[in-house]
């Protein structure tokens, strides 16, 4: 049986090395990482849950605190 926590332990490292490459910023892959894993708990069932998937949600979430601090940093 998949469950949340198996896909979790599986995925948390190389996905959280993948968005410390794509933000360029601990902290914010951080906050990316569990925000991520979050929205796949909260939206999707355990038989949605793909590294494709999760992999989605980071990147668009890395893309929008990327926008809005380069939008902040032109104010």
């Amino acid at each position: 049986m998949n469950t949340f926590k198996d896909f979790y332990n599986r995925q948390r490292q190389k996905f959280f090395t993948y968005l410390i490459r794509r933000a360029g910023d601990y902290h914010l892959a951080c906050d990316i990482l569990q925000e991520s894993f979050t929205r796949l708990f909260e939206k999707y069932t355990t038989e949605q849950f793909t590294p494709q998937l999760l992999y989605t949600i980071g990147r668009n979430l890395v893309l929008d605190a990327l926008r809005k601090r380069k939008h902040t940093l032109l104010k």
